[in-house]
């Protein structure tokens, strides 16, 4: 059963936590269409997103090929 406040806590989640507090530290942040691509210390990897606009899972897969 979904919690019914699930939309506001997502919503909340993706204004204040996503793309910028994610990538903190990063050494390097990469923009590479919506996504963000984030290299940490230690050659560790993060790839982040606000939205994706409508892109397909074909796309998606190209773009980080």
């Amino acid at each position: 059963m979904k919690h019914p406040d699930a939309a506001r806590f997502l919503a909340a989640y993706d204004s204040q936590l996503r793309l910028a507090p994610e990538v903190a530290g990063a050494r390097s942040v990469l923009p590479l269409g919506p996504l963000r691509l984030a290299t940490f210390d230690g050659g560790r990897g993060f790839v982040t997103y606000a939205g994706l606009g409508g892109a397909s899972a074909a796309t998606v897969a190209e773009w980080v090929d």
